[in-house]
C-alpha cells in the first residue's frame, strides 16, 4: 500500500503539461490581439489626420489651396507617431444631387504599419490609407 503524505497532490506534474502545451496558443492570441489593437489605434490617428486636414482646408477656398497648412493642421493628430503620415490634398469640383456645382477638398493620410508578426494574408508591412473629401465653405 502506497503510503501519501497529507496535503500533497499527486497530479502536480499534470497541470504542468498542461500549461506548456497550452501556452503557446494563449501567447499567439495574446500576439494578435495586441497587433489589432495597434492597427486600430493608427487607423484611427490616420483617420483623424485627414479629417481634421479636410476640415482645415474647407474653412474658406484660400486655405482649400495651401497643402503646408493642411499638412500642419492634419499631422497635429499624430504627433505620437514616428514616422509621421504622408499626407497629401487634392482640390476640385462636382455637382451635388441638385445639379449645383461645388468645390471640395479631399486630403488623403497614408501610413505603413508593421506587425509584430508576419500573419498569414495579411501584408506586410500594411499601407492604412484615409482620404476625407469635404465641400469648401464659400
Amino acid at each position: 500500500m502506497l503510503c501519501r503524505r497529507p496535503g500533497r497532490d499527486s497530479r502536480g506534474g499534470v497541470a504542468a503539461t498542461e500549461l506548456a502545451l497550452v501556452a503557446p496558443a494563449l501567447v499567439l492570441i495574446l500576439v494578435a490581439v495586441v497587433d489589432f489593437a495597434r492597427v486600430y489605434r493608427i487607423y484611427t490617428t490616420v483617420t483623424w489626420c485627414a479629417r481634421d486636414g479636410a476640415l482645415w482646408g474647407s474653412k474658406k477656398a484660400a486655405n482649400s489651396t495651401n497643402t503646408s497648412g493642411i499638412q500642419t493642421a492634419a499631422l497635429a493628430d499624430a504627433a505620437d507617431l514616428s514616422p509621421q503620415p504622408t499626407i497629401t490634398s487634392t482640390t476640385g469640383s462636382a455637382m451635388d444631387g441638385n445639379n449645383t456645382a461645388y468645390n471640395y477638398v479631399a486630403v488623403t493620410a497614408t501610413y505603413t504599419f508593421n506587425t509584430i508578426v508576419a500573419w498569414p494574408g495579411i501584408p506586410r508591412p500594411l499601407n492604412l490609407t484615409r482620404t476625407v473629401r469635404m465641400q469648401v465653405l464659400p
